[in-house]
């Protein structure tokens, strides 16, 4: 009976991950969608795209963060002006036994802090 019940359980599970791969796997990237197309793209007219905006998002964090770094803070741009221009900085509070990372752009005066 133990065995029936894990066998039935098992292929409910399994029907749950097949479906959901088959709906991610039904939503094409457009070939255009690309960092290098991006300029060309913004310069047309919004209603001659048809991105969504998850496609958008997507896009700008996979290229707002460096994923690759073991940097605490791995920004590869300012998020509030787009700037290379950043300043990293940490502070240790000997006090409090903790380290704080700072990020800080030059341009715009935008931060960030983590612990």
């Amino acid at each position: 009976m133990e065995g029936l019940i894990f066998f039935l359980l098992g292929g409910i599970i399994s029907w749950f991950i097949s479906h959901y791969y088959y709906q991610r796997s039904d939503k094409k990237t457009p070939s255009w969608f690309s960092v290098k197309n991006i300029k060309k793209l913004l310069s047309q007219k919004p209603e001659d795209l048809d991105w969504t905006a998850k496609q958008i998002v997507n896009l700008y964090n996979r290229n707002l963060y460096d994923e690759q770094s073991g940097d605490p803070l791995p920004y590869n741009f300012c998020p509030k002006c787009g700037s290379k221009n950043l300043k990293k900085s940490m502070y240790d509070d000997y006090e409090g036994d903790e380290s704080y990372f700072i990020i800080t752009c030059e341009d715009c005066k935008w931060s960030d802090w983590t612990q």
